[in-house]
């Protein structure tokens, strides 16, 4: 959240007189995982127009983390498609406040569908997003372009022949 809209939130939390709200700065990378654990579940956004072109790469911490993802965005992106396909959250629209309201209530009393939620979470992360899957997918797609642009490719053995 940028700043801007931090003090917005801050500003309807006091309004409101919330004391179940805590705000915390931004983490230091190395305690990142500690954070992402804290929460029973995690909000991540994406505005629909964004769609096309990236994922927030909050999805893949908290994958990571083994929480739930609540995905506010198009329910036709791939975040809202990965937490429907795999069980590992909800998707809602921007405008629909009172079904993402009703989500965290219904978790909040089903603790049994928000461990196994994480855990649908984290087993996901593990076979689909890890990182050695991540470095596996560019090592293959740089093999199959070096032959094309003439660079000679090195692996931990020596030179690759593509």
């Amino acid at each position: 959240m940028t700043d801007g809209q931090r003090k917005t939130v801050e500003a309807e939390v006091k309004r409101r007189r919330l004391e179940n709200v805590t705000f915390k700065p931004l983490q230091p990378i190395d305690v990142l995982s500690q954070s992402l654990c804290v929460a029973d579940a995690h909000l991540v956004s994406l505005l629909p127009e964004l769609e096309h072109c990236i994922i927030p790469s909050k999805f893949y911490g908290v994958l990571a983390a083994g929480r739930p993802t609540l995905f506010v965005g198009s329910l036709g992106g791939e975040v809202a498609r990965v937490a429907r396909d795999y069980d590992c959250g909800s998707a809602f629209e921007i405008e629909d406040a009172k079904g993402l309201a009703a989500e965290i209530v219904a978790l909040r009393d089903d603790e049994e569908r928000l461990r196994m939620l994480g855990e649908n979470a984290r087993r996901l992360f593990e076979n689909e997003y890890s990182i050695g899957i991540g470095v596996n997918a560019w090592l293959r797609a740089v093999l199959k372009l070096a032959p094309q642009s003439g660079i000679p490719v090195e692996t931990r053995g020596g030179a690759a022949t593509a």
